[in-house]
């Protein structure tokens, strides 16, 4: 498989994005993996930045170089919205190779989580989802 190397330019929109999306933080598994038990954007944001690393080791023993990522985020104001959230996400995932880097099980895992439950939310705001018949 390829490897795509997000660009970190974005990582502060997809922060924000992630922030806005507050009611999702129900999640119990997600919210035991912080340290606080709560979501904070200190927390949001070192989990996005764990991801970015992820990606890019994984870029960098795909292909063998040695790429850094820039140690300044960047508050946008300008949030991804709940559909650009979800897909960044998605792409993250897919571009971070367990087999290039095991140590970020973990992390798959809460991007697991955090996935499935953006997901329930758009499904859920879904007009067709609503006057679905339960059952």
């Amino acid at each position: 498989m390829s490897v795509m190397l997000l660009d970190h330019e974005r990582v502060g929109n997809l922060i924000e994005g992630i922030c806005q999306l507050s009611h999702m933080w129900n999640c119990r598994s997600f919210l035991d993996g912080t340290n606080s038990g709560k979501l904070f954007s200190s927390d949001v944001t070192k989990f996005v930045r764990k991801l970015y690393q992820a990606n890019l080791d994984t870029w960098n023993k795909r292909y063998e170089e040695s790429d850094t990522i820039p140690n300044i985020l960047r508050a946008t104001g300008e949030p991804f919205d709940k559909y650009q959230t979800l897909k960044t996400l998605q792409c993250l995932h897919y571009n971070i190779e367990l087999e290039y880097v095991p140590a970020a099980k973990k992390l798959v895992d809460q991007l697991d989580i955090m996935i499935n439950e953006i997901t329930n939310i758009i499904v859920n705001d879904m007009p067709e989802y609503k006057t679905a018949e339960w059952g």
